[in-house]
């Protein structure tokens, strides 16, 4: 894992959660961002990222300190809770 000054890591994690916000992605995706002279460049958001034990996102995760079980389980857990609340939110009348 690479550290970054604290500075850097804020203007890493705000453009990676702005992309995020922006493309309105939900549950997880991967962000991929270079760096050049201490920019954040955001190179691609992938909303599929490959999930074998040794794809990015689980090796992120892990570097992280997110086992692979633990991450399958806040993915399965943030979709079941996203599917309820949109099956909630549809069965609600219609007030226009």
């Amino acid at each position: 894992m690479i550290e970054l000054e604290p500075e850097l890591q804020a203007k890493v994690e705000n453009a990676a959660l702005a992309s995020y916000r922006a493309l309105k992605c939900s549950v997880y995706a991967r962000v991929d961002i270079m760096l050049k002279d201490g920019v954040p460049y955001v190179m691609e958001v992938n909303t599929l990222p490959g999930m074998t034990p040794t794809s990015l996102l689980p090796l992120s995760a892990s570097a992280a300190g997110i086992s692979f079980t633990s991450l399958l389980d806040e993915i399965i857990e943030g979709s079941l809770q996203k599917n309820y609340m949109q099956k909630k939110l549809s069965s609600l009348p219609d007030i226009t």
